[in-house]
């Protein structure tokens, strides 16, 4: 990973050494939390000592807080605005305070890099929103997104790639490498969780002619599972797709007809989805044929089939995390130290 030096310069007129300013770099970028065993893996420091005197620095100016948990765990939030602006981070929201369990989510992120600092991250939302832009041409209203609900003053705020995991580029392919998109789970095993991201990406990636998927768990045994969720939701041939078109077909004529009480929640979110990645010409004359009736479920595979000509490239792979952070609770017992 290659940290940008003038952000390192930046952060260590701030009173850090150069290894502690570039480890506040990936803090800030990806995470917002971090624990001493972190940073000593970063640092390859087998002194305890200067990651304590670390930690206690980053507290006692007022940069970060401390967070005790069961069996004196300790976890550390890098929140101090001042910094994060100082390296133009300041929107993002890895500084503000975070749910237990999203918390839990970013520090396995961080357990990820640290253990990868050779790889080319997009570090923020820009830089992904770029990548993609102007690597595959894919419009930015076809990412995926979540709407921030503004005030009278202020508008809605369209955030994209909120889960933040890590976007990277693959530092062992020295040629063109491929984009790697990740789900890092923390060690709960909630295969409903991972599904639907799939589900919310799926229809984003159909442009990219190849790409790799990684995910990341503590526990080996659910990598099979996480496997086969991934080949059923990102099959990428013509029949798949004829499938997910004719949902799309079936829950906009619903829609049209105003037959709302025919949604549930997953309906409503694929259907936005769906309306962005089936806009062009082409899909919209699919969908005049089919609600004018000239166009069955039976025969749109053989549309799909004539229209859709590109394949794709996709490679699945998974990694064990170091530590498990299931049974990292506020009321329950920590299986392992978390210093």
């Amino acid at each position: 990973m290659k940290i940008k030096s003038e952000a390192i310069s930046i952060l260590k007129r701030f009173g850090y050494t150069e290894r502690e300013a570039g480890f506040l770099y990936l803090v800030a970028n990806h995470s917002g939390y971090f624990t001493q065993r972190q940073f000593a893996k970063f640092g390859s420091m087998n002194s305890g000592g200067m990651v304590t005197a670390f930690t206690n620095k980053l507290v006692a100016r007022g940069h970060a807080s401390l967070h005790r948990y069961q069996n004196n765990a300790h976890v550390f939030h890098f929140h101090y605005k001042g910094m994060y602006s100082a390296i133009d981070r300041e929107d993002l929201r890895n500084r503000r305070a975070h749910a237990f369990e999203s918390m839990k989510s970013r520090l396995a992120i961080l357990d990820f890099v640290v253990q990868h600092l050779d790889h080319h991250y997009l570090e923020n939302e820009a830089e992904k929103v770029q990548y993609f832009e102007e690597r595959f041409q894919i419009r930015r209203k076809d990412m995926p997104g979540r709407t921030y609900r503004g005030t009278q003053q202020d508008p809605d705020t369209i955030w994209h790639f909120v889960d933040k995991f890590p976007h990277f580029l693959d530092a062992t392919q020295n040629e063109d490498p491929r984009i790697t998109l990740t789900f890092i789970d923390p060690g709960t095993g909630n295969f409903n969780a991972f599904k639907t991201h799939l589900e919310t990406y799926s229809l984003f990636l159909r442009p990219i002619p190849r790409f790799t998927f990684l995910f990341a768990n503590p526990d080996v045994r659910t990598f099979t599972t996480a496997e086969k969720i991934f080949r059923d939701v990102m099959d990428t041939s013509s029949t798949k797709l004829s499938v997910q078109v004719s949902r799309y077909f079936k829950l906009r004529t619903d829609w049209e007809a105003k037959r709302y009480g025919l949604f549930n929640n997953p309906d409503l979110v694929y259907l936005k989805l769906a309306k962005k990645r089936f806009s062009d010409e082409t899909y919209e004359r699919t969908f005049a044929e089919w609600k004018a009736g000239c166009l069955t479920e039976t025969n749109l595979n053989a549309v799909i089939q004539d229209q859709f000509q590109a394949s794709q490239d996709v490679e699945f792979k998974t990694y064990e995390l170091p530590r498990d952070y299931s049974s990292f609770g506020q009321n329950s017992q920590l299986t392992s130290r978390i210093p």
